[in-house]
């Protein structure tokens, strides 16, 4: 089974990291407590939740019924369409160069594999069950199919159903453990999609720049700008 030679040759990796942190105690002794907080993390149990009748409950299949009720709660439905391009793009119309325009997203298989490269090792699977230290390791191999179906998937602007599913790990945020609503919900979805997620946003990016369509003030989710630099700026504008 290639999934588990594959887990098993990243668990062999992390256990001679386990004997070469332990061997540079003496030594090296900032690399071992660096190694052992970095992996000393205790995984916390859910629950008991309290329901709206105040009785606790354990059973995994109740609780996860709860969770998904106060997520439900909270859930905000997305307005459509999600993006008006007469506001976000007013100058659209005078565009002359079509070169200008983002009209299609160019990619190739160099651009999955990278994006394949970036999947960490150790990441949970979505509901497909799909590892991904399989996508990471065997990219060479996996890298044009995979680009074959997203180049498809863009064409035709579908994407499979399966991919649009997510298991969702409810994460302790603080607070009674006893309470629905200090569970965070992180939804784990395939990371074969998460590849094709890299590549479109990189490439959105890309246009982005190159036509001068972010605002200069933008500091957040943009690579080479810091929250520090921001705050610069507005104290500048205020003084």
């Amino acid at each position: 089974d290639i999934e588990k030679e594959l887990l098993g040759s990243h668990q062999r990796e992390k256990n001679n990291k386990e004997v070469k942190a332990v061997e540079a105690c003496k030594k090296n002794s900032k690399y071992f407590f660096s190694y052992a907080k970095k992996n000393s993390k205790i995984k916390q149990d859910i629950g008991p939740i309290i329901d709206p009748k105040g009785e606790l409950i354990s059973s995994p299949k109740e609780m996860s019924e709860l969770l998904n009720s106060q997520y439900k709660k909270v859930w905000s439905k997305s307005k459509e369409p999600l993006v008006d391009a007469t506001i976000m793009f007013p100058d659209t119309d005078s565009v002359q160069n079509i070169d200008e325009m983002l009209t299609n997203l160019d990619f190739n298989v160099d651009d999955i594999k990278t994006a394949m490269g970036e999947l960490s090792l150790t990441s949970a699977p979505g509901p497909d069950n799909f590892p991904s230290i399989l996508l990471n390791k065997c990219r060479d191999t996996l890298a044009e199919p995979l680009y074959l179906i997203w180049r498809s998937s863009l064409d035709k602007t579908e994407i499979p159903d399966t991919h649009k599913t997510a298991n969702v790990a409810p994460i302790h945020k603080g607070g009674s453990k006893g309470e629905a609503k200090n569970y965070r919900p992180v939804a784990l979805t395939s990371h074969v999609i998460k590849i094709f997620e890299k590549v479109v946003r990189k490439k959105i990016v890309e246009y982005l720049q190159k036509n001068s369509k972010f605002n200069e003030s933008q500091h957040g989710f943009r690579s080479g700008r810091f929250y520090t630099e921001s705050i610069v700026v507005t104290f500048g504008q205020y003084t």
